[in-house]
C-alpha cells in the first residue's frame, strides 16, 4: 500500500512539473490539448519551445512597395484548431508575438522571411538545427 501511495505521489508531482514547463505561447495555441500532447510526446514540446525561443527573429528591412519579395503576415493562416478564439495580432510586438499562432513554414532548410504588413519589419524563421 505504501508503494502504491508513493507511486501516486511521484506521478502527480511529475505531472505538475511538466505542466509548469509548458510555455504560455504553447498554451495559448493548443489550449486544453497542450498538456496531453506534451505528455504523449515530450519532444514535441521541446521542438515548439526551441521554435519560439531560438528560431524566430525580428529584423528591419526597408520595404519596396513595388517589388517586395516577402510573404505578408496577413496571408499566413491562423492555427486555431485547438483554440477557436485565437485572433491575429492587431499590432505585432516582437516582445509578445506568438509565432505558434501562424502556419509558418516550420521545417525549411533555409531561413524563411515574412513581412509584417505595411511596415519595415520582417520575421525571419531560422532553420531547425539538429546539433543541439
Amino acid at each position: 500500500m505504501k508503494t502504491l501511495f508513493f507511486c501516486l505521489i511521484l506521478s502527480l508531482t511529475g505531472f505538475h512539473v511538466r505542466a509548469q514547463e509548458i510555455n504560455a505561447k504553447v498554451l495559448e495555441v493548443y489550449a486544453d490539448k497542450a498538456q496531453q500532447m506534451a505528455t504523449q510526446n515530450p519532444d514535441w514540446l521541446k521542438i515548439l519551445n526551441d521554435f519560439v525561443e531560438n528560431r524566430v527573429k525580428f529584423k528591419t528591412v526597408p520595404r519596396d512597395a513595388v517589388n517586395d519579395k516577402y510573404i505578408k503576415l496577413s496571408t499566413v493562416a491562423l492555427l486555431n484548431k485547438y483554440n477557436p478564439g485565437l485572433q491575429r495580432d492587431a499590432v505585432v510586438d516582437p516582445t509578445t508575438f506568438n509565432p505558434l499562432k501562424y502556419d509558418f513554414i516550420f521545417s525549411a532548410k533555409t531561413p524563411i522571411v515574412y513581412r509584417v504588413d505595411n511596415t519595415d519589419n520582417v520575421i525571419v524563421i531560422e532553420p531547425q538545427s539538429f546539433n543541439k
